[in-house]
């Protein structure tokens, strides 16, 4: 179970080795830690009747009330080494926060040593285990085969099934608090326990305190948190429009810088096209090893500067000629 400080963890019987015995830990009594202070507290339990007795080597599960009002630990079958070789059959329900024992009237196969998960919030699914033995080699201890050591048990029902209906959506608990639970708390399947807390009371201020705070909500888990007030609102709406000024002034400045970039960018490009042009004029030209340029001769240019033209014959046919690259072009004979 989770509280605003952390988590709460319930242990549950088992075997002391302070000694060479061995001796089992009663049931009455539970231990509960604290998470969030990192502390651990006892707690006397109740019964409406016999307690069930001390064991080891048993499985459990844990679930919790629509409204959170009640937690209800499944504990199955196990074992009592210095009672008896056989394992237990039966199962109880630990309700907390009264921390009163509920025994479950159901048909159980014996088991110990084995597992237990709980699935789509409703189901316990047990697997594996042996019906009897110390576990010691030889005394003909045996596996649980039967469906391959797997059962499914509903823990709303309160009955061994061998159907699975999945879990629910629409935000809606799949786990209804059984009969024999609220009739023992108070309330009803959707939880609204009325005993919420043990019937001599907390050991304890600081336990007591540890479950008032938890509080917890309709999942089961406490996530309340504060509620903003008027005035946290108005601040936070006076910081919102705070900030509206420098955002819109950086949007525009960096327009404008990249506005100015995109300018000198255009300009660089239209200077080195011009320079490309500018450097892009006819070369001279090379017909004879020196160097001429062309051009359009006037009347008064001096006739050393002019090519000399030469006219092809129309009525005489003239052979291919070789120009020469070493030379001046040289006029064929007739």
């Amino acid at each position: 179970m989770e509280t605003s400080s952390g988590g709460i963890a319930v242990h549950i019987g088992g075997q002391r080795y302070s000694n060479a015995d061995g001796d089992m830990e009663s049931m009455r009594k539970v231990l509960v830690y604290d998470s969030g202070t990192d502390t651990w507290y006892g707690q006397a339990t109740t019964a409406d009747g016999d307690f069930p007795p001390g064991r080891t080597s048993f499985c459990a599960v844990a679930a919790s009330a629509s409204d959170g009002s009640s937690h209800n630990i499944f504990v199955y079958a196990g074992e009592s080494p210095d009672s008896t070789p056989s394992a237990y059959s039966d199962m109880w329900i630990l309700s907390i926060p009264s921390f009163r024992w509920i025994r479950v009237d159901v048909d159980s196969p014996p088991r110990k040593a084995h597992a237990c998960a709980a699935v789509a919030e409703k189901y316990m699914v047990t697997y594996g285990g042996i019906p009897s033995g110390w576990g010691e080699e030889g005394d003909g201890d045996a596996c649980d085969t039967d469906n391959y050591g797997l059962r499914l048990f509903d823990m709303s029902t309160l009955t061994w099934t061998t159907k699975y209906g999945g879990p629910v959506t629409g935000g809606k608990k799949n786990f209804a608090v059984p009969k024999p639970v609220y009739d023992a708390v108070g309330g009803d399947e959707q939880g609204s326990a009325t005993q919420t807390a043990p019937t001599a009371g907390f050991e304890t201020t600081a336990l007591s305190t540890l479950f008032q705070r938890s509080n917890p909500t309709s999942s089961g888990i406490s996530t309340s948190s504060p509620s903003p007030s008027s005035t946290d609102t108005n601040n936070d709406n006076s910081k919102k429009s705070s900030n509206i000024g420098p955002i819109v002034g950086g949007v525009v400045g960096g327009l404008a810088v990249a506005i100015i970039v995109l300018i000198a960018i255009l300009y660089l490009l239209n200077r080195y096209k011009k320079k490309i042009h500018g450097h892009s004029a006819v070369p001279p030209y090379e017909a004879d090893g020196q160097h001429r340029y062309t051009g359009e001769m006037s009347a008064d240019q001096p006739a050393k500067y002019a090519h000399q033209a030469y006219e092809i014959p129309g009525d005489q046919p003239m052979a291919p000629q070789e120009l020469y690259a070493d030379g001046p072009y040289q006029r064929p004979h007739n």
